[in-house]
């Protein structure tokens, strides 16, 4: 048999739409939203790193809204510990967009994230990511052991089929010793 190594991972649909209720319900992600990270339709925040305006597994669109932009580009005008060079060229993104809103040229309140995606990374250390590599460091992030205990302290106090369904997977996977990634 022939090997192919891929420079990216990939995910087998198959094996995806017969998990994805219950990885949906571990990454408290919806299954739509899991399939569009997967399929390059939409971002989501791995890491949030030093804003407080995105948080950890929300969900971006490939546009998004200018004023997002603007308050991140903000952040990094503020931080007092970044280089100036650094500060002045967030002060002219933020200037470059407010001169395309002015001059009409960009869409109704959005723009596109993958503009300014690699400079808020940088400068604010948030992590945003797309396709099967941002799904499968959303699944290394699960530790098995600690949601089957969240699950089964819950189950204590409500019995739920929902929650019985969740502790079967996450027991099959313990005791299969599958690694989610």
């Amino acid at each position: 048999m022939g090997h192919i190594s891929l420079t990216s991972p990939v995910t087998n649909i198959l094996i995806f739409k017969n998990l994805a209720t219950n990885l949906s319900k571990l990454l408290k992600i919806s299954t739509k939203n899991l399939e569009n990270i997967i399929y390059f339709q939409n971002y989501v925040v791995i890491d949030n790193g030093l804003t407080n305006l995105l948080k950890k597994r929300e969900i971006l669109g490939k546009k998004i809204d200018i004023n997002l932009i603007i308050n991140i580009l903000q952040e990094i005008t503020e931080d007092k510990n970044l280089e100036k060079n650094v500060i002045n060229q967030a002060k002219k993104l933020v200037e470059k967009i407010s001169e395309k809103v002015k001059n009409q040229e960009l869409e109704i309140n959005t723009v596109f994230l993958e503009d300014y995606l690699g400079f808020i990374e940088k400068h604010r250390q948030v992590k945003i990511g797309i396709g099967t590599e941002a799904f499968q460091r959303l699944l290394k992030e699960i530790n098995i052991e600690e949601e089957l205990a969240k699950i089964k302290e819950a189950n204590k106090k409500e019995t739920q089929k929902g929650k019985n369904e969740s502790i079967k997977f996450l027991e099959g996977l313990r005791k299969t010793g599958i690694n989610l990634e």
